[in-house]
């Protein structure tokens, strides 16, 4: 997943747009990181899936450890 990684800052803002936006449920991202990032499907999935990781303990979400 070296594409992702090296592209993730620019990834993680997308997604955070999207969420924000409304307009497109991150969980059906993919399509949208495969035409805009190059990434193939496999790719885009890992991607959708460490943004959506990222959320799991933070406080933001209401989840203190």
């Amino acid at each position: 997943m070296q594409n992702v990684d090296e592209q993730w800052s620019e990834i993680k803002s997308f997604l955070d747009d999207i969420r924000a936006s409304g307009l497109i449920n991150p969980l059906g991202a993919a399509p949208s990181l495969m035409a805009d990032f190059g990434l193939t499907r496999k790719e885009a999935g890992h991607a959708v899936q460490k943004w959506m990781r990222s959320f799991d303990n933070s406080p933001a979400n209401g989840v203190q450890i």
